[in-house]
């Protein structure tokens, strides 16, 4: 039996991580998984909204076929073959694995949301389609919620008292004797969707500031999509996947910082500072096992000296929380 296993990246030095990036990884056995991702669904239907019927159902789904098939590897690996080799299951078996390890890394802050606007925002996670729309179609309400308290859950680790609400702002992180930080979320579906984030950004930063009397905003960026991470579906060893999942996020940031720094695309005074961060779930072949990981990274959005020491600070430490509900 292979035991889960979930540390800081940098502490192994096999694998390279950014400069100042919060990085950590794990693996374990799909059935283990597989158990640990039934309680979390468990965990949210005790809240109020089901999950049977919508698009995680077909996530565990995938996960038993999987099990399935590879309990059975030896004596038809024909069968094993085919399902590894099908495209589309292989798509839905990393959707699945990543946004259950997303719903997995945010439970860690739900005790300390209200349950009320918690249960809402669950409920509407839950809804949508099984795969992500394609770029074109826009926001993904599901995903993007899942975001947002994957958000909360990354500044409660930082420090952060999160607070999540009914109204149009995504998060605030609270912190005794430092002004409220109001965190927009940001999930682009592309690349070439960048751009257009950092300017929506830049509005509601004022938008904030005007409505709330906001005085400090932050920029909070899940870059998995920017620079399909599906690629990675087909596995590889554990190492090969963490390499390539950290050079896709250095690119990310470098992308995001090079955008922000053009005046055009900038973001505005009151948003000095944003985070990218990639969380996703790979099914690895051979051996059959679930590799996952997390990296958090800040990145400035115009000059670094306008980002406020403590939340410079603040931004690169971590409480442990994110790794609290590995045993």
């Amino acid at each position: 039996m292979i035991p889960r296993r979930f540390g800081r990246l940098s502490d192994n030095a096999t694998h390279r991580v950014c400069s100042g990036s919060t990085a950590m990884a794990g693996y374990e056995t799909v059935t283990t998984i597989q158990k640990t991702w039934l309680g979390l669904l468990r965990r949210v239907t005790a809240l109020g909204p089901s999950w049977q019927g919508t698009r995680f159902e077909s996530y565990l789904a995938i996960i038993d076929e999987l099990i399935e098939l590879e309990g059975r590897r030896r004596t038809d690996p024909d069968a094993y073959r085919a399902f590894r080799d099908d495209l589309h299951k292989q798509e839905v078996l990393f959707e699945g694995g990543s946004q259950l390890f997303q719903l997995e890394l945010a439970a860690t802050v739900w005790d300390r949301l209200d349950q009320n606007v918690l249960a809402d925002k669950l409920e509407k996670i839950l809804a949508g389609p099984v795969l992500p729309e394609p770029a074109t179609l826009g926001s993904d309400q599901p995903r993007d919620l899942l975001v947002e308290l994957l958000a909360a859950a990354m500044m409660a680790d930082c420090g952060f008292t999160p607070t999540i609400s009914q109204n149009d702002e995504d998060l605030r992180a609270s912190s005794p004797g430092r002004p409220d930080v109001f965190v927009e979320c940001k999930r682009p579906a592309s690349e070439n969707s960048l751009p257009g984030a950092l300017k929506k950004l830049r509005s509601q930063a004022w938008s904030r500031k005007e409505k709330r009397g906001a005085t400090l905003c932050m920029a909070f960026i899940a870059a998995e999509r920017v620079h399909n991470f599906r690629g990675l579906l087909k596995g590889g060893t554990p190492g090969e996947v963490a390499i390539e999942a950290e050079r896709r996020l250095d690119e990310t940031n470098n992308k995001l910082r090079n955008l922000a720094a053009q005046t055009n695309m900038g973001l505005s005074p009151l948003t000095p500072v944003g985070v990218s961060t990639i969380s996703a779930a790979v099914f690895v072949k051979d051996p059959v096992i679930v590799y996952h990981f997390v990296t958090r990274l800040p990145f400035d959005t115009g000059p670094a000296e306008a980002t406020p020491d403590w939340l410079a600070e603040r931004l690169k430490s971590s409480s442990g929380l994110l790794s609290s509900f590995v045993e």
